[in-house]
């Protein structure tokens, strides 16, 4: 997944491209309930796991 982000953070993509793409390659083409532990997984990266970058600005903002 790490490998992944950083790929397509190389191609200077923003964050919301770059969360459809990761969408993608972890099955949201699959069946419905796939498709709902796969975006879990992903949510939980976004939030919890440091292979992503922490949006710093956007949380600095009240």
């Amino acid at each position: 997944m790490r490998d992944q982000y950083q790929s397509l953070k190389a191609l200077e993509l923003d964050a919301d491209t770059i969360f459809g793409h990761l969408q993608n390659f972890i099955g949201r083409q699959s069946e419905p309930s796939r498709q709902a532990a796969a975006l879990a997984v992903l949510c939980y990266f976004f939030d919890r796991c440091d292979i992503f970058e922490d949006n710093t600005a956007a949380k600095a903002d009240p």
